[in-house]
């Protein structure tokens, strides 16, 4: 498979996911990745497409490099299974992302309704309660 394929491949998942796959071109400076990828959940990552047995130009190698240096998320994906490979991981973190939101959101009413319980209720509500909570949020994290 050719490297283009192998990019459009990579962009038809990213847009599947939600995200954008865009790009990446800076004129007056060559050697820079192939594509920016902005997940849907606000991850931004640079993306060099190769086949699996293309190689990096000193150029390319010596920007990737400089990037990372600088804080980058910077990927060399190399043929299909690495662009399969690199869709999975980013709907794992996507999920779990989605995971730690619903946690996130679910807190504070939970936390109100144990004070609730603390000041009106007896400890039998609150521990029942409390062994609702830990079962739902072991439910909810089982993915992290």
């Amino acid at each position: 498979m050719n490297e283009s394929a192998i990019e459009q491949r990579l962009v038809d998942g990213v847009k599947k996911m939600g995200g954008m796959c865009m790009k990446f071109t800076s004129p007056g400076h060559a050697g820079v990745p192939d594509r920016i990828i902005l997940t849907a959940d606000g991850k931004i990552l640079f993306a060099e497409l190769k086949t699996e047995k293309g190689r990096l130009t000193r150029l390319q190698a010596y920007t990737i490099d400089e990037m990372k240096k600088r804080g980058a998320d910077v990927r060399v994906v190399k043929g299909l299974s690495e662009v399969k490979a690199l869709l999975e991981e980013l709907t794992d973190e996507s999920q779990n992302l989605n995971t730690n939101a619903q946690i996130k959101e679910a807190l504070p009413q939970i936390i109100a309704q144990l004070n609730e319980m603390r000041k009106n209720g007896t400890n039998m509500q609150i521990s029942r309660r409390l062994f609702e909570v830990i079962a739902r949020l072991e439910e909810l994290s089982n993915g992290i």
